[in-house]
């Protein structure tokens, strides 16, 4: 077998060594040998298929059980490979991620339950009636509690089991995740419904059952008599809003945001040192909780919006608006719930979905930057030692194969290509020495090759290299320079470069500035000064080895490349891509988890989102039967009935969506940049560039647009089949 992972130790181990079979051994070996056991060894080959999280802690504790009996009975006996270590870790690291995951969720399921509590408040709305009239003649409270709670318990029954095929539908969809709303990842997952996720789906079932019964608990105690006296008054504020439940979370928020801006970002509020942000569940739940905290202080001056609304429409002809108006400035309870889910759905997918589109592009443009291009491309001499891309470009220079850029751009997948050199470097300003890199780079190829971001610099590109083009002496600086060491763009600077041993000295002067240049860490690297490579090499009367950046036509693959590398006498050739550091990267378990569970915690809100809008606006309509007959009655028209309901319906979604959009882009702008961690300088450049998905505003604009016309439709529908005197005559029962 030439399979190296079959074997306890290396083939290569056992070339010196005659296998036959144990009995063999004993028979006719053993007998002829004093002390003939040197080692004994057992390697167990175990399947580890069927292992779910609940096992990892009991195979740790048998597997230690195992050791501590054969220390007892062979004591010289020893380990060298277990699974402990990888079971223990293993087990820490689901606790961990379902900790986070569950976290992360819980907006989500904030939502649900308000979805759940809408639904039940518009229940025991519709049946208070009801439960007055069975309470005035003499039904028992125990009674009515009774059979309220046994139709709750069958429903959570019946909802329990379906949950457990859907769940098991949407774990699977969870690892196909790439991204936020994309699962076309090539991953899978093995689901499996354990005795964690029933206990899971209990207490979710037990909290919707809660959910549903205490608006109706609520209506119970009310008779006939004192339900008309409340129902002639009107409700009351929210109960979050008598007790100033909003402000205090407002408060809350502010000194959050407080806290976060003083320390400098969300790690050092956790106590967390820099690291990953799929770790720390703060990262996502401080913007949802400022999100839900301004969600109810709107909803506090909403009222009052509406009143002054209402009087500014009196000075005009539009009685369905002003009415629509004047009935949201009156009934604001009615309308709190679904308001407040529409908000809070609609600014977190536009947060989720920057954050995603950021966190995405952030991926690219960090592998991009860390490559420079497409493919760094390095062909080593014959000696040399090796750096993170392989050979080092001070290797001999006599043995370095120099090429001209047209062989390159000759490959077939190869649009441009560019030579970059990268020699260690001293800058001298004034009596200052700036210890650094130097990057030769051809200025004319450099351009159509590299990976260039707007923000690297003050300067085009393309101005950039048009300098170093009409300044054969000319380099680039980091853009702190000048302010720091009282430079500006013309001055000289005395340049020492170091390469293949040899150090060549020459003047040169500033022609231009960058902020950040792809492959150079300044942390690492210090300075960096950027010249035109062909005027280094006749300054220094010889060439030196450099790497050569690709920028390629199509997808080539490394078997591909490397063939078209060959035949051009490139040998041996290394380089480094982008795309399977960014395919690790979009794959990782975490990122997987939190953005799968983040999309599917979407279409779940949006679509009981959509659901209660319009559960709510079936049920105000029933509810406000008898008022829009007596208005028919005493002669308002069809049409204008009509433009009553779509103004109120369209006023609603209106402010729902524009605070809920304005909410998700603000938190986007103030939060997503300080979501840029890293314990290394590589992983903190470039900087986060916010990226809104206004792909996602668009989307969520139109999706509730096709809401209100479906909506809108239902209720004129109901309403031109309305008959007035029965409206009148039976309101309340019709």
């Amino acid at each position: 077998v030439e399979d190296g992972d079959f074997w306890a130790y290396g083939p290569e181990n056992y070339k010196d060594l005659l296998v036959m079979p144990e009995r063999s051994f004993i028979d006719h070996i053993a007998p002829r040998i004093p002390d003939e056991v040197n080692l004994l060894a057992w390697y167990f080959v175990m399947d580890g298929s069927r292992i779910q999280p609940r096992d990892a802690g009991r195979l740790v504790a048998a597997l230690r059980g195992v050791e501590r009996q054969m220390a007892t009975l062979l004591p010289d006996a020893q380990t060298f490979i277990t699974p402990t270590d990888a079971l223990q870790l293993y087990g820490e690291d689901v606790r961990r991620l379902n900790q986070i995951l569950l976290v992360f969720n819980l907006p989500t399921i904030g939502l649900v339950l308000a979805f759940i509590g809408l639904v039940g408040i518009l229940l025991a709305d519709q049946r208070r009636n009801e439960l007055a009239v069975m309470r005035s003649r003499g039904a028992p409270v125990t009674q009515l509690v009774a059979a309220i709670i046994l139709e709750a318990l069958l429903t959570g029954l019946i909802a329990f089991g379906l949950a457990i095929l859907l769940s098991m539908g949407l774990t699977w969809l969870m690892g196909k995740a790439r991204s936020f709303l994309d699962f076309s990842a090539t991953t899978s997952v093995r689901v499996i419904v354990g005795p964690t996720a029933l206990r899971t789906g209990l207490m979710a079932a037990f909290l919707a059952i809660l959910a549903q019964l205490l608006p109706t608990f609520s209506t119970i105690q009310y008779t006939v008599v004192n339900y008309k006296l409340i129902r002639a008054r009107g409700g009351q504020a929210p109960w979050w809003q008598r007790s100033y439940l909003d402000l205090l979370l407002a408060g809350v928020a502010a000194y959050g945001y407080y806290v976060l801006q003083a320390q400098g970002g969300l790690f050092a509020v956790a106590g967390n040192d820099g690291g990953d942000p799929f770790q720390n569940p703060l990262l996502f739940l401080l913007p949802a909780f400022i999100i839900f905290a301004v969600t109810l202080l709107a909803l506090r001056v909403l009222p009052w919006l509406m009143q002054g609304a209402a009087w500014l429409l009196q000075l005009t002809n539009s009685v369905a608006t002003l009415q629509a108006a004047r009935y949201l400035a009156r009934s604001p309870r009615m309308y709190t719930t679904p308001l407040i889910m529409l908000v809070l759905t609609v600014s977190f997918a536009i947060y989720t979905a920057s954050l995603a589109q950021t966190l995405d592009f952030q991926l690219y443009d960090q592998q991009f930057y860390r490559t420079g291009g497409d493919v760094n491309l390095y062909t080593p001499p014959a000696a040399g030692t090796p750096n993170a891309f392989g050979m080092s470009a001070s290797s001999n220079p006599e043995d370095f194969l120099y090429l001209p850029m047209s062989r390159y751009e000759e490959i077939e997948g190869v649009r441009s290509a560019a030579r970059v050199a990268n020699y260690s470097a001293t800058g001298r300003i004034g009596s200052q020495d700036l210890n650094g890199r130097f990057y030769g780079i051809d200025w004319h190829d450099f351009p159509d090759t590299v990976y260039w971001r707007w923000d690297f610099s003050s300067y085009r590109l393309g101005s950039l290299m048009n300098a170093l083009g009409n300044h054969p002496d000319g380099v680039l600086v980091p853009e702190s320079v000048l302010p720091q060491y009282g430079v500006r763009a013309g001055d000289p600077i005395r340049m020492t470069v170091r390469v293949a041993g040899a150090s060549i000295e020459y003047e040169a002067r500033i022609v231009g500035t960058f902020r950040a240049f792809p492959t150079w860490y300044a942390e690492e690297d210090g300075f960096l000064f950027v010249g035109d490579l062909d005027s280094f090499f006749r300054e220094a009367g010889n060439q030196f080895p450099y790497r050569v950046w690709l920028q390629l036509d199509d997808d080539i693959t490394d078997q591909e490349l490397r063939l078209r590398l060959d035949k051009i006498g490139l040998l041996n050739s290394e380089w480094f891509r982008p795309d399977r550091a960014i395919e690790t990267g979009l794959t990782r378990p975490e990122r997987q988890g939190l953005f799968g569970l983040l999309s599917i915690g979407f279409i779940a809100a949006t679509s009981l989102t959509i659901l209660g809008l319009f559960l709510y606006a079936l049920f105000s309509y029933r509810q406000r039967v008898v008022e829009l007959g007596i208005l028919r009655a005493v002669g308002l028209s069809t049409g204008r009935m009509t433009g009553l309901i779509a103004w109120e319906l369209a006023l609603l979604v209106s402010v729902g969506l524009l605070l809920g959009s304005s909410l998700g882009i603000g938190v986007s702008r103030l939060f997503i940049p300080y979501l840029q961690v890293g314990e290394s300088s590589v992983e903190q450049v470039p900087e986060f560039l916010v990226e809104i998905s206004w792909a996602a505003v668009s989307q969520v604009y139109l999706l509730y647009g096709l809401l209100f016309i479906l909506a809108l439709s239902a209720l004129v529908l109901l309403a031109t089949r309305m008959r007035v005197f029965m409206a009148i005559k039976l309101g309340e029962t019709v």
